[in-house]
């Protein structure tokens, strides 16, 4: 999760404002949810499983999140 934590600092503090735009994270920085559900903790979080969705598939995935079908 360090990871996530350290690349969305970085994207945060680019210059580039650009660089959020039609982004996840822009999404979710821009949406009414609660400040507490837009912390960099959070976001590192959607980016990771949104990279583990991607590398595993739906049914991996869904295994993992123990969601049936």
């Amino acid at each position: 999760m360090q990871m996530w934590l350290e690349q969305f600092e970085r994207i945060k503090a680019s210059p580039n404002p650009d660089r959020f735009k039609d982004t996840i994270f822009e999404g979710i920085l821009s949406s009414k949810l609660p400040e507490e559900e837009r912390t960099n903790e959070r976001l590192a979080h959607e980016a990771q499983l949104v990279v583990f969705a991607g590398q595993v598939g739906a049914p991996p995935l869904k295994r993992a999140m123990n969601v049936d079908s």
